[in-house]
């Protein structure tokens, strides 16, 4: 089953782990525009299965883009990634229905591993 994974990121060493790794016919989209309204336009025209979003990137509008997606993307998977270590915003996001949440930095096995899952179960 071919999945679109969204990353919205402007993180070079996050970018550099998923250019690096193999997703097999799963279709990795970036995307750079930090304006909410864009992210959303995108995301509902592109539907992704699975959205990788760095909250540094996007800061302080994760949780609002977080929760329009998923009401409009209602089965999408998200996978957190912060550099925030404050339990306010970890209380907050997972609310949301996030599958995985982490905290910069982050090994290239972490991620690539989370990500598999989340295509694994979402492909079951």
């Amino acid at each position: 089953m071919d999945m679109k994974l969204l990353l919205l990121t402007n993180d070079l060493e996050i970018k550099k782990i998923f250019e690096s790794e193999d997703l097999s016919s799963n279709q990795l989209m970036f995307f750079e525009n930090q304006n909410p309204l864009e992210i959303l336009s995108f995301a509902c025209n592109e539907r992704p299965s699975l959205l990788i979003l760095d909250d540094d990137f996007v800061t302080p509008n994760s949780a609002q883009i977080i929760k329009s997606i998923k009401n409009l993307c209602k089965n999408i998977a998200v996978i957190f990634i912060t550099s925030d270590t404050g339990l306010d915003l970890g209380r907050q996001v997972s609310q949301l229905g996030i599958q995985y949440y982490t905290i910069k930095p982050i090994s290239s096995d972490e991620i690539i591993d989370s990500v598999n899952s989340i295509i694994k179960l979402k492909s079951a």
